[in-house]
């Protein structure tokens, strides 16, 4: 099955291309003043100007088979399903409950033929990149950073070919707002407040490591 670009939301999606296109919309508006009719005292009046960034994501990279074709998909206003004929499924939800965000959750679901799913976030000169895992070599700006593929390996006890391979992650993107109500606001959903006081003998008497006595 041969289809046009997907879309549902803000987002396309370009399965030949292996593209996945996020558009959002900034407004900037001025004052001019104009001149009015029937009294010689001047009125403000606002112009609003759009700006139009998208947020670029190569999808399937680990996907070597490049003729690839989507066999079904299923599409309503809130969800979008496509279906290859290799057995892997791509599931995008699109969630606008939310006044300053919009949420999309991509999930990718992989045949055991393929051991990894791989999606890669293009970033510009123009990109800012907050937050990451630590790492020992830490560069700044954290576009810069590179790091190599490594197997997660916790038991051999654990390991297990029953079950095929996942990549799951959510995007949000930020409506009209300012970036410290988008972060407020996201971060309140995200994450717990403390409910209890901690412990204050981790104040007084703090242990910086695991061997300190």
């Amino acid at each position: 099955m041969s289809t046009t670009s997907l879309q549902i939301g803000n987002l396309q999606v370009d399965f030949t291309k292996r593209l996945l296109l996020i558009d959002r919309f900034d407004y900037n508006s001025s004052d001019i003043a104009v001149a009015a009719a029937t009294a010689s005292s001047l009125h403000p009046a606002t112009i609003e100007q759009q700006y139009k960034r998208t947020l670029t994501v190569n999808i399937g990279c680990a996907i070597i088979d490049q003729n690839m074709r989507i066999k079904e998909y299923i599409m309503d206003d809130n969800l979008l399903t496509i279906k290859t004929e290799d057995g892997i499924e791509l599931i995008i939800k699109y969630d606008t409950s939310e006044e300053l965000y919009e949420k999309y959750e991509i999930k990718w679901t992989s045949s055991k033929s393929y051991h990894y799913m791989k999606d890669v976030i293009q970033a510009d000169a123009n990109s800012q990149w907050y937050g990451g895992p630590q790492v020992a070599q830490q560069t700044w700006p954290l576009t810069e950073t590179t790091q190599n593929f490594s197997p997660y390996l916790p038991s051999d006890t654990l390991k297990t070919d029953t079950v095929a391979p996942t990549l799951s992650y959510s995007i949000f993107v930020a409506k009209r707002c300012m970036l410290r109500e988008f972060h407020v606001v996201l971060h309140g959903n995200l994450y717990d407040l403390c409910t209890t006081i901690p412990d204050e003998a981790l104040i007084r008497k703090p242990i910086w490591s695991t061997w300190a006595r």
